[in-house]
């Protein structure tokens, strides 16, 4: 009876054995799809939970990221190899029932949906949905499959690869701007590709490249030092009020620095230095300066290149402007990370539709994200500062200035620096 006739595939044993070809090779290829999303999007923190659970799993996962590239021809090598044989035995089948319709439609439409749904689209979801997870069932076979492929890895990458990339030419390198970065970062904020935390460290980050020395500093009236002249005690008495590890160390004013005095050595050594000899000079080390227009970037590349965790923040002519540490680098990044003891930065705080009040150290650059337009002042850093630049001496409760829109108030004021301030938003001509 000839197939066209029979409206219902009948099958044979060659049959059952093409469609159980299938079931290994949709596996495969859902096994080849879930390792190029698993692997190749592991954050930092996904590859740092691996290596702490060690043994097989990490050993596999760090060799196959040592090459990406390599990685990626393997598994593309493999998923098109399975896919091919799929889509083979799909085609035989159809071709031994090529006169029954509904064959066509079993073999054919139905085959492909499958490969589709339980070959790509599912497993590439678990695996972004568990990388740490999948990585430990998929890494340690796909690196032994990986180190078999080598062979064939180096002969594509050799012959097809590196040939293309020379007639073609290397794309060049896409440097973001900053206002491209912080698009990627609502979007990938937005997709939930980054929580809300990695967001907030990210924003930080970009800022640096604007971000200046003088808008992390500790200002000059804020800063605690000794002389070099001082009495052991008097130097005691600082380090365990301040509970600073290290104090600099001034000749007669704060624009002669000598040196910074570590606070751990000079407790050890501390009760045998004679004030009248150089012995508080021998216990410091040499100071590091740093412009105040200085970037982050660079402040922290000088810290690397120096080795030092500390640096005295010095003007356009030459004057001691503030100190820096490493710790108010984390703090910018990281937020508040000192101890109770610490005075506590004055959060604006809104007390009625237009009026807020502040503190006299909060930084000009976060002004802006406030209440709007930024303050171009390159002489000052702070709220507090504005006041010494635009009045010309030390402010007193009730002194006022106006930036824009804007009236500034001093309310609380000690020993000349504001502590805390008015600002209201005034309409214009008011």
């Amino acid at each position: 009876m000839p197939w066209t006739s029979d409206p219902v595939p009948t099958l044979d044993f060659t049959d059952y054995v093409l469609l159980a070809m299938l079931l290994p090779l949709l596996v495969a290829s859902g096994f080849f799809s879930a390792s190029e999303t698993v692997f190749f999007g592991l954050r930092t923190d996904d590859r740092a939970a691996i290596r702490r659970r060690g043994g097989i799993v990490a050993v596999a996962t760090e060799a196959l990221l040592r090459d990406p590239r390599r990685l990626l021809v393997t598994i593309l090598l493999g998923n098109m190899t399975i896919n091919t044989l799929y889509m083979t035995v799909t085609s035989v089948l159809l071709l031994r029932h090529e006169g029954v319709p509904l064959a066509a439609a079993i073999f054919g439409l139905g085959t492909l949906l499958i490969v589709i749904v339980l070959g790509e689209v599912a497993p590439k979801l678990a695996g972004q949905t568990h990388r740490v997870g999948a990585a430990a069932v998929i890494g340690p076979p796909l690196a032994v499959l990986h180190r078999l492929l080598v062979p064939i890895g180096r002969i594509v990458t050799t012959f097809v690869i590196e040939p293309l990339q020379r007639l073609l030419g290397r794309s060049p390198a896409t440097v973001l701007d900053s206002d491209e970065l912080e698009a990627l970062i609502d979007l990938s904020a937005r997709q939930g590709v980054i929580d809300r935390g990695e967001e907030t460290l990210l924003r930080e980050v970009v800022s640096f490249r604007t971000l200046r020395v003088r808008d992390i500093m500790t200002p000059r009236v804020s800063m605690l030092s000794t002389a070099v002249d001082a009495r052991p005690a008097e130097v005691r008495a600082l380090i365990a009020e301040s509970g600073l590890r290290r104090i600099p160390v001034h000749a007669g004013n704060l624009d002669e620095i000598v040196g910074i005095l570590p606070c751990r050595s000079f407790l050890l050594d501390g009760p045998d230095v004679d004030p009248d000899s150089d012995g508080m000079a021998a216990l410091c080390r040499n100071p590091s300066f740093v412009p105040e227009l200085a970037s982050v970037e660079q402040l922290l590349a000088r810290f690397r290149a120096e080795g030092s965790t500390l640096a005295i923040v010095v003007d356009e002519f030459g004057g001691t402007a503030g100190l820096v540490t490493i710790e108010d680098v984390a703090e910018e990044l990281v937020g508040e990370i000192g101890t109770v003891d610490e005075a506590e930065f004055i959060e604006p705080v809104r007390l009625a539709d237009a009026r807020w009040r502040v503190g006299g150290l909060m930084p000009l650059h976060e002004w802006k994200a406030v209440f709007g337009p930024s303050i171009d002042d390159r002489r000052v850093s702070t709220v507090g500062g504005l006041f010494l630049a635009r009045l010309g001496r030390l402010a007193r409760p009730g002194d006022e200035i106006r930036l824009a829109n804007v009236r500034v108030v001093a309310e609380r004021v000690e020993s000349g620096r504001v502590e805390s301030a008015i600002v209201d938003l005034v309409e214009d001509g008011a």
